[in-house]
């Protein structure tokens, strides 16, 4: 049988499409159900890959799509977390044949196990809906960093009109013989950094950024949708230290306070929301466009296709969610 390469033939519509690449992570409270153990939200992943394939389709956008581990990954990381700081791990660190190491290791392969099996399914999701989603794994292509395999991949599957989908994941330091984890919101963070992208869109399972966020989830169903909500957020230092802003609420919201990040599951080992926030207002200070959206609602569009709504060739839906940006 003789060798053929496989190419990729598409009609260039760059009239149509939307000027530079839209990075859109789904977090992992939204895809799954984060506190049940390899629970899918398949709602949620149905809705997701309904309105990806709108914007693909219909609307030529380009696009990376980042997700998080959620109930797929964070459980087994945990106990590694717990086993690392155990007095046990540290009596045993050089033995690799002890107990405490080969637990370690299982809970380490079993970390990567899961989160690919979230990826292949939301990958298959995408598929299913005629959109060509191609895995990529941060732990199989090395670091993010110019010039790397895994920014060259990037960057080529979406020129030729693929759609990455890139999942948190562990990465393995060679020289320290060490596992680390990536963070989908720190991936949306380093994909901004290298230029791949400029506009960033965070599905959360809430509208946005509240004010004096409910200590508990199941407050959120007793207070409305834009109680709290902050509009926008305009950073106006560019020294993460000490970073000072401006915000807009939503009407009906209430006093403008501190923002607060309480809210978050306990088995979350990726800095939960505040984490979420920090990557948001580092990829802002670059200038580029960011929004936190709840999932299930017509906001995801909305946030990507605002130019397009600005302009009037869409019909008019009221954006509700969290709007960052920097006047740096």
């Amino acid at each position: 049988m003789t060798e053929e390469k496989a190419t990729t033939h598409f009609i260039h519509t760059d009239s149509i499409m939307m000027e530079g690449t839209v990075a859109i992570k789904l977090g992992g409270s939204t895809t799954t159900v984060k506190d049940s153990l390899h629970c899918l939200n398949h709602e949620n992943i149905e809705w997701m890959s309904q309105q990806i394939a709108e914007l693909y389709h219909k609307f030529h956008t380009k696009l990376i799509i980042v997700h998080g581990a959620g109930s797929f990954g964070h459980f087994e990381y945990a106990e590694v977390k717990n086993i690392l700081q155990s007095e046990e791990f540290k009596n045993s660190e050089h033995n690799p044949k002890s107990e405490i190491i080969q637990r370690l290791q299982m809970k380490i392969a079993e970390t990567r196990f899961y989160v690919q099996q979230l990826n292949k399914e939301i990958v298959h999701r995408l598929i299913l809906k005629k959109i060509p989603a191609m895995s990529v794994s941060p732990f199989d292509c090395g670091g993010f960093m110019n010039d790397s395999e895994a920014t060259k991949r990037i960057e080529g599957l979406v020129e030729m009109r693929y759609v990455p989908v890139i999942h948190g994941d562990l990465q393995f330091n060679t020289t320290e013989r060490s596992f680390k984890v990536i963070s989908g919101d720190t991936i949306m963070e380093e994909l901004s950094c290298l230029g791949l992208t400029t506009r960033s869109i965070f599905v959360t399972d809430v509208f946005g950024v509240y004010l004096n966020c409910p200590s508990k989830e199941s407050q959120f169903n007793e207070i409305s949708a834009t109680r709290g909500l902050i509009k926008k957020i305009r950073l106006f230092s560019n020294n993460e230290s000490t970073c000072t802003y401006e915000l807009d609420m939503y009407e009906n919201s209430c006093t403008p306070s501190e923002i607060t990040t309480e809210l978050r599951h306990q088995h979350d080992v990726t800095g939960g929301f505040e984490k979420k926030l920090s990557s948001a207002f580092a990829i802002a200070r670059r200038g580029h466009q960011v929004y936190i959206v709840k999932a299930g609602t017509n906001n995801l569009e909305t946030a990507v296709l605002k130019k397009h709504v600005a302009c009037g060739n869409l019909s008019t839906f009221q954006f509700l969610g969290t709007e960052i940006s920097s006047d740096v």
